[in-house]
């Protein structure tokens, strides 16, 4: 409230003395309100109201933020304060102030209606909730600070390549030149995927984690809760391995135990020591996108630099500025480094620069536009309800004119009444506010967890402090919004005696006319919106992926070295495997892979054609790699088109063949057919014996690229360092879901040390891949139904007030000889032309808003033809239906009781 900071101050009973704990937030709420009750306050009478509230808090013994107390029961006694609080004490004794008068006549008058009541707060309810809680997930995801030092110097460090499109990790010797080279940072981190099984009673449990260098923590200036962060010599080869973990992990794995620093925690079957714990508070900085969720340990590099491949590009890297450093000189400098190093290793690094990216752009920037859209659409909402609302205060005006005339004859002047008017409006506000909070909190944690997927940061989003301030503007300012020009019109000065004119009348008609087209114009624009991201999604699910999903059941075999294997084990664990979940009733095929489809990783690696010379220094060409057990090209439908598949005889220690995709057999071999040509992949010789039809491998949004497949058991590099293998079980039936339980029983019944990270459909990763855009599309939608709803709404309130308005020239016309069908038309018609207005001035704001929406949509253009007819014909029926209990009405108007009741 307005004297929230200058009165309150340190005398605010709900904050400790020192300033410091945290307010319960049913208390915040309770309290946020009072402030914005305190507008009310004449600015005379604002100090001594506000000491007044404070002695009625203190007198009822509320909590100070220490936690002390029920955070419900005090947010109930802060409200109750509220009334005793009305009241002020002045020095010449009690006395009741005007406004108090005011606020006792607007309770008084929506008391009389309140039918009119519970329709404009509700109203005003849902706008002001759906406003606050897509606020609360804009605050929580783009505008909420990183919990790093500094966090505005953290960059991100992505791989670029001249002349192609898109961003790539960076290979690990690669970013520590950079980071050794570069005076404009003072610290750069590398994060790479780990996927670990933790050693428990209870036998092997997979865990998320991330390998990093020694630095990772110190760059992101985060210090453990517990023990320390890694030192320098921790990393590389020859040394213990060491482990910092989450707080999460350390509660539920290790149970809290202070004494777990030092001890060992066994992953993959080599112990680690523990030597810190992360505090509650850390965030993941989301370096890779990840479908495991976030990293509960952490370890760093067991090789050295100089050991690693400098072409393998699998590592994020995050860097950190120089105090004073602009982005824009850091990017020069790393221009220059990365031009070194392509000169000293023109065959890794050719054409090969990095990008700095702002933390903030590269986690949450792909985020930015579709949230930004939501946000305007559902201001878009928060508007129409103003307008309804208005709508229904000017109409409650024109039947409350005699009183206003009799109120003005008595001596009441123009301010006083509309003094009153606007305190009846910002009351229905409040309360629509208050409603509207707490349905806020509600659709907060919804909109959350739907988006939660694919959405950074969304696990912590909440209505903050901050959502409460925007609640409170945003309900001062529409109590303003909708209530200041019906209580003008209300409370306009007529002179003595005078009555409404038909001018008047008519003026008021045309204003209520043309908020009605407004509100149709808006909800124009957002079904519009609305219309081009649902064809947007439908648009997706219809792509041909080249392969069949809809029956397939995913099961991830962990993907890690969950313990040694010689390669000689491998044939014989494999076939197990497969042979215990082919014996599943209801599974037709069976196949692994170690990379699934849709699973959003790759592995683009170096392939060459041993027909062809060596290529020059950094021209060669990358496929990607997929190493497979069984049959996968059955399991997803994928058509054979020359040569064939894997046998049973391609196995370790027989001629290492390979398969290649449709894609790279065009695009490797456009002279002819590649069966019978031999590769060279990953230092050994593959001869191709089979082409399988194209898939989109990461989905609708991406092309098909070149593939490769090998068996995993001829290419240890693949099967041993650790990928592992995802099973994709062909069923029988539609519901492969089903087979989850019988297909673990299985695998587990084959090896009980086989840790299973994940079972479930393939259509559900799928569904993954487009819940960004289904996400958007369900959410406009949502706001543009409501647009709709409420645009129903207040055509027909505004033809039901002009029907009861010209109750007596209707009855005069029937009464003249015009058909009752006529006057049916007549209403229709008035109704329908608002309607045709409204969406013309609609459609120019929705080719403004599907700019906006271009660079999210896949296959649909802005301007669909099914979306930008549809939209006015549902519209237009809409409009009809809302005026046809109306039209039915005046047309059952009889003229003699019309005009005697005139």
């Amino acid at each position: 409230m307005s004297h929230g900071d200058a009165d309150c101050g340190e005398g605010d009973p709900l904050r400790r003395p020192d300033g410091s704990g945290r307010v319960p937030v049913p208390v915040r709420v309770a309290r946020s309100w009072i402030r914005v009750v305190s507008l009310l306050v004449p600015g005379r009478h604002r100090a001594d109201w506000a000491s007044e509230w404070r002695g009625e808090l203190d007198g009822r013994g509320l909590p100070t933020g220490d936690g002390a107390g029920a955070p419900w029961d005090a947010a109930w006694r802060t409200w109750g304060a509220l009334p005793d609080a009305l009241t002020i004490r002045r020095e010449d004794g009690m006395m009741t102030d005007q406004w108090i008068q005011d606020l006792r006549f607007a309770l008084r008058g929506l008391a009389r209606q309140p039918g009119f009541a519970v329709v404009a707060t509700l109203t005003l309810a849902l706008g002001i909730g759906a406003t606050t809680a897509l606020f609360s997930v804009v605050d929580g995801v783009l505008l909420r600070p990183f919990p790093y030092r500094d966090a505005d110097q953290l960059v991100r460090v992505v791989g670029v390549r001249r002349g192609v499109a898109g961003t790539t990790p960076v290979s690990y010797p690669n970013a520590m030149d950079l980071g050794r080279t570069a005076e404009t940072l003072t610290g750069l981190a590398t994060f790479d995927e780990w996927y670990p099984a933790l050693t428990t009673a209870d036998g092997m449990v997979p865990v998320y984690g991330a390998t990093v260098n020694a630095s990772f923590f110190d760059v992101l200036g985060v210090e453990p809760a517990l023990g320390r962060s890694f030192r320098a010599d921790e990393e590389g080869s020859g040394r213990e391995p060491r482990l910092v973990v989450t707080h999460r992990f350390w509660r539920d794995r290790l149970r809290a135990d202070p004494g777990a620093l030092g001890s060992s925690v066994v992953l993959n079957g080599l112990p680690y020591t523990l030597v810190g714990v992360l505090p509650d508070t850390f965030e993941d900085p989301r370096l890779q996108g990840r479908r495991w969720g976030e990293p509960q340990v952490w370890r760093t590099p067991w090789f050295e630099v100089a050991d690693e491949f400098r072409s393998g590009r699998s590592y994020a890297a995050l860097a950190r500025l120089r105090s004073g450093t602009s982005l824009e000189a850091a990017q020069a400098e790393a221009d220059v480094v990365f031009a070194g190093l392509e000169s000293a290793f023109p065959e890794e690094n050719r054409d090969r620069q990095v990008r700095l990216v702002s933390l903030g752009d590269a986690v949450v920037g792909g985020a930015r536009p579709g949230l930004l859209v939501l946000l305007g659409g559902v201001g878009m909402v928060l508007l129409i309800a103003c307008v309804n609302v208005a709508n229904l205060l000017l109409v409650r005006g024109t039947s409350r004119s005699t009183e206003m005339d009799v109120r003005q004859a008595l001596g009441a002047s123009r301010g006083r009444l509309l003094g009153q008017l606007v305190t009846e409006s910002l009351v229905l506000a409040l309360v629509g506010g208050g409603l509207g909070v707490a349905l806020a909190f509600g659709a907060t944690g919804a909109l959350a967890g739907s988006a939660a997927a694919w959405l950074p940061r969304a696990g912590d989003v909440e209505v903050s402090g901050r959502a409460l301030i925007f609640a409170s503007l945003v309900t001062a300012a529409t109590g303003v919004l909708f209530g200041l020009f019906p209580a003008l019109r209300t409370a306009r000065v007529r002179g003595p005696g005078a009555a409404r004119g038909a001018s008047e009348g008519r003026m008021d008609g045309r204003v209520r006319r043309s908020l009605v087209v407004a509100e149709v114009a808006l909800s124009t624009t957002l079904l519009i919106g609305a219309g081009l991201l649902v064809r947007n999604v439908w648009t997706l699910y219809r792509v041909d992926l080249g392969m069949e999903v809809d029956q397939v059941l995913a099961v991830d075999v962990h993907p890690s070295v969950f313990r040694p294997m010689e390669e000689d084990e491998l044939d014989p664990w494999f076939d197990g495997i497969l042979a215990a979940t082919a014996g599943v009733s209801g599974v037709e095929r069976v196949g692994g892979v170690d990379i699934v489809p849709l699973g959003g990783s790759y592995s683009c690696d170096g392939v060459q054609r041993n027909d062809l010379p060596p290529p020059p220094p950094g021209e060669g060409r990358c496929a990607e790699i997929r190493a497979v057990v069984g049959d996968p090209f059955g399991a997803l439908g994928l058509d054979v088109g020359a040569g064939r598949t894997f046998t049973e005889g391609d196995r370790m220690g027989t001629e290492r063949v390979a398969v290649v995709n449709t894609a790279m057999a065009r695009d490797f071999w456009p002279d002819g057919p590649p069966v019978g040509a031999s590769v060279t992949v990953h230092g050994e010789t593959f001869r191709v014996v089979g082409v399988v039809a194209d898939m989109l491998n990461n989905g609708p949004l991406q092309g098909g690229d070149p593939m490769l497949f090998v068996p995993a058991t001829q290419d240890p590099w693949l099967a041993i360092t650790g990928r592992g293998v995802t099973l994709l079980i062909r069923s029988r039936t539609d519901a492969p879901a089903r087979l989850a339980d019988a297909v673990r029983a299985a695998i587990l019944a084959a090896d009980r040390s086989a840790p299973i990270s994940d079972i479930r459909p393939l259509s559900d990763l799928l569904d993954e891949v487009v819940a960004a855009p289904r996400y958007r599309a369900e959410v406009l939608g949502a706001m543009a139904l409501a647009a709709l709803g409420l645009a129903i709404v207040g055509i027909a309130g505004v033809m039901a007030h002009s029907v009861a308005r010209r109750r007596r020239e209707i009855g005069i016309r029937i009464a003249v000889g015009a058909g009752r069908r006529r006057i049916l038309w007549m209403v229709v018609g008035e109704g329908l032309t608002l309607t045709l207005l409204g969406t013309a001035v609609g459609l120019l704001g929705a080719v403004a808003l599907s700019r906006a929406l271009e660079t999210v949509l896949f296959g649909v253009g802005r301007f669909d033809p099914l979306v930008f007819v549809s939209v006015p014909l549902v519209l237009v029926a809409a409009a009809f239906v809302a005026c046809a209990t109306p039209a039915l009405h005046a047309g059952r108007i009889e003229p003699t009781q019309a005009l005697r009741a005139d």
